[in-house]
């Protein structure tokens, strides 16, 4: 395919028509504990967020500003980060349908170590994937781009979830999506240090500082 008709592929349309069933099957899935639910839907969801952070991440630092495919991802930055969102709090209902014992009551399951980074990033991604409503923003003015930085503070706890989990529920032992996960906590540094804009790295280092409590809690 060439460059002009990648970039004139309407991203938007397909990003919505692949999400709304995808994550529909997934569910499904996970209640008929069939399939493979819950890897497949964190690596989705991993791809759209690192086409939504990385992007920007680079124009921020100068890199391949002028790059019409890095453009044409800022483009639909808020559709990628909404499909993103979708397709992480539909892997945490999947997986949970897919991998608890339904004989059991589910609240003591979810104190399982490696759900407790879940604890705070399902909420963050629920309360995000709220404020990216065009309405919601509206109301807000620009405090919901305030809201939207909580994002920074999930890669760590979603290094340290993805691992625990996939060697509890699925005897392996290494997830891959803990690579970009580590590509934005880097991004996150290299953007303090060269541009002197913290934020990012602060929110990170929290992130940091929830895992660990949470490992020796």
């Amino acid at each position: 395919m060439s460059s002009s008709r990648i970039l004139s592929f309407d991203l938007k349309k397909w990003l919505w028509y692949l999400t709304l069933p995808g994550v529909a099957g997934i569910l499904l899935l996970g209640i008929l504990q069939a399939g493979e639910p819950a890897g497949f839907s964190a690596l989705v969801g991993t791809l759209l967020l690192a086409a939504t952070l990385i992007p920007a991440s680079c124009v921020r630092l100068g890199w391949w500003k002028e790059n019409a495919y890095l453009r044409y991802l800022l483009k639909h930055q808020r559709d990628l980060g909404i499909t993103a969102g979708l397709w992480f709090v539909a892997h945490g209902a999947a997986s949970a349908l897919f991998f608890f014992d339904r004989s059991l009551p589910w609240l003591p399951q979810f104190r399982e170590k490696a759900l407790q980074p879940t604890w705070i990033m399902m909420p963050v991604m629920i309360v995000i994937l709220v404020t990216s409503i065009t309405a919601v923003q509206k109301s807000m003015g620009n405090a919901w781009k305030k809201v939207h930085a909580l994002i920074w503070l999930l890669p760590v706890l979603a290094m340290m979830h993805g691992n625990l989990a996939i060697a509890v529920f699925e005897k392996e032992d290494f997830a891959p999506a803990s690579l970009v996960m580590l590509v934005l906590i880097l991004l996150a540094f290299w953007e303090a240090i060269k541009n002197k804009s913290y934020s990012r790295a602060l929110w990170v280092l929290l992130g940091l500082a929830c895992s660990w409590l949470i490992w020796w809690g």
